[in-house]
């Protein structure tokens, strides 16, 4: 047989072996073409791994930063610049070791002097203390949210409870609404509470609610520091302990051997057992006070704010970033339209005072936080500063239907376009 024959293809044969060349020679040249760019990169990112030991032995030149790239995110992209107004913050400074806290008087002020507790947890602190009427015991500590065993075992040296301070809940005159508020009362035995109250006329103490079924001895035990059975409700009131007499720089400067001194527990000639109730001084007529420069306890100075007003209003400034008017006075929580009148005498606004947001660099959580900024606005506020790649006033934000001429007026003290 002839070699010939032997590499004889016919024609589809050959057009199958033409084919399979080409599809050969193109992925040769594409795999050269894909690994090119990369190998060049890798070569120029090598000399500069090569003269980082040289530059870390050398001192940074003057201009060593401007030479510098901008700081770039994982993705590549490069970071904008922190604004140049970011406020300073401070460290607040901490109790020393024994210092003892009583938990009930306490303001945020002084809780996040305790080590461990920033503002997150002075704030869960102060908001369940509010919700219960006060700590009757140190165990409740650990019912605060977040505050998992180990965070409880780090703070309980720290406190002391004095549960005479505990606001109780008059029975007989709450509506179920306020009943089913408490923590440790359900909607059900609120209303189990009302319609034995509406048989008996009245409820004198605690052998009436043990004829209820959803009650359980562990109830009890729970919610009984909290009730009140006596017919005038203002009788179910503590008055102001010692520990508000005191201002919160005063709060923790002294250490406390014998487990109080923060509390203002002075000894006293008093009977065994009564606890010593002291009344803040309160202003004289014609004092006039800077809304958003007084803390708790200078609040708590004025005729008709205790405690309870002084938290509000301190809490809602903090959610505004501010007062720019005394009219705002009349949003805080429960401070009606006759408690305005009575308070609104008292007070000036220093408007300069305002925290400004900066429009374009908060994120929409931060944002909707603001009591005047709903999600919806944050949302369009996020999608036209990325239309816009930044916003100049409030020129464009009239463009968005989500904001009309109230909430301009409302919220155009506390935005910030820079």
């Amino acid at each position: 047989m002839s070699w010939r024959k032997g590499f004889y293809f016919s024609k589809e044969n050959r057009r199958a072996l033409v084919l399979l060349f080409c599809l050969i020679v193109v992925a040769v040249f594409l795999y050269f073409w894909v690994k090119s760019p990369v190998e060049e990169g890798d070569m120029a990112e090598q000399p500069e791994i090569a003269r980082t030991d040289s530059v870390a032995a050398q001192p940074p030149s003057p201009n060593a930063r401007s030479r510098t790239s901008p700081p770039r995110d994982l993705s590549g992209r490069t970071r904008p610049p922190a604004p140049a107004n970011r406020p300073a913050y401070t460290r607040t400074e901490k109790f020393a070791a024994g210092t003892v806290v009583e938990l009930n008087a306490a303001d945020t002020f002084t809780l996040k002097k305790v080590p461990g507790i920033g503002s997150y947890y002075a704030r869960n602190i102060v908001r369940y203390r509010d919700m219960l009427g006060g700590f009757y015991a140190i165990e409740q500590l650990g019912e605060v949210y977040n505050v998992d065993a180990d965070k409880y075992a780090e703070l309980l040296p720290w406190f002391t409870v004095d549960a005479s301070l505990v606001r109780k809940m008059p029975v007989n005159t709450l509506s179920v609404d306020s009943l089913s508020r408490h923590p440790y009362i359900s909607r059900q035995q609120a209303r189990a509470i009302d319609r034995l109250r509406k048989q008996k006329k009245s409820l004198d103490g605690w052998e009436n609610l043990r004829l209820l079924d959803v009650f359980t001895g562990e109830d009890v035990e729970r919610i009984k520091p909290y009730l009140s059975f006596e017919a005038d409700p203002v009788a179910a009131q503590p008055l102001l302990s010692a520990a508000e007499n005191r201002s919160p720089s005063d709060a923790g400067s002294q250490a406390s051997p014998p487990r109080d001194s923060v509390s203002g527990g002075a000894e006293q000639t008093v009977p065994a057992g009564r606890p010593v109730y002291t009344r803040v001084e309160k202003f004289a007529a014609g004092t006039v006070v800077e809304l958003n420069t007084a803390d708790t306890f200078m609040l708590k100075k004025i005729p008709g704010i205790g405690s309870y007003y002084a938290r509000n209003i301190v809490r809602y400034r903090d959610l505004l970033g501010g007062f720019y008017a005394i009219a705002q006075l009349g949003e805080v929580y429960d401070v009606d339209a006759n408690k305005y009148a009575e308070l609104s005498p008292w007070f000036t606004v220093d408007a300069s005072l305002v925290r400004k947001m900066p429009v374009n660099t908060l994120s929409v959580d931060l944002l909707s936080r603001h009591p005047y900024i709903s999600r919806q606005q944050a949302r369009a506020i996020d999608r036209l500063r990325k239309q816009k790649k930044g916003l100049d006033g409030w020129e464009n934000l009239r463009l968005l239907d989500v904001f009309t001429g109230e909430d301009e007026e409302r919220i155009k003290p506390y935005l910030s376009f820079e």
